[in-house]
């Protein structure tokens, strides 16, 4: 399907620019909530893909934390050397190891919940209930429309 030209508005920033600025706000707050913890974003990330999905191989971690298999490589030793992951053999093939998120992995994220949570309020603060819909909605609907992919979820 050939995409649709953006309505773009002379001296106005892009769509583009608009979604880069929101992520390096976020980012910005995460860091400093995650700083308390001694974890980083990506650390964080692969943490709270597992608990929505655990006994993931690394590349599959590596996919769903927007990171490449190597750099999740690195972020798979240090959270099992801070027993926050668990890595077991697969019991249907031998070559694989699978991740999950240990008791302490759990607790950590429990903790930064409220924190993380908080970040989201603010930004969503001047939002009543139904844009906020709409909001993922959109965030969904481009997601799709630039990967191709019809599932947005973790």
């Amino acid at each position: 399907m050939a995409a649709k030209k953006t309505d773009h508005h002379e001296g106005e920033p892009t769509y583009l620019y608009r979604v880069k600025q929101l992520e390096l706000s976020i980012r910005g707050r995460l860091d400093q909530v995650l700083r308390q913890s001694k974890i980083t974003v990506v650390q964080y990330t692969a943490l709270t893909v597992l608990r929505s999905r655990d006994g993931l191989t690394s590349a599959q971690l590596a996919r769903r934390s927007f990171v490449t298999p190597q750099s999740i490589a690195d972020v798979v030793v240090v959270l099992a050397d801070r027993g926050l992951i668990l890595r077991r053999d697969d019991p249907t093939n031998g070559s694989h190891r699978l991740l999950f998120l240990s008791g302490p992995g759990r607790a950590l994220l429990r903790r930064l919940d409220g924190p993380v949570r908080e970040i989201e309020d603010q930004m969503l603060a001047d939002l009543s209930s139904p844009d906020r819909d709409q909001f993922r909605r959109s965030l969904e609907s481009c997601y799709r429309s630039i990967t191709g992919n019809e599932s947005v979820s973790g």
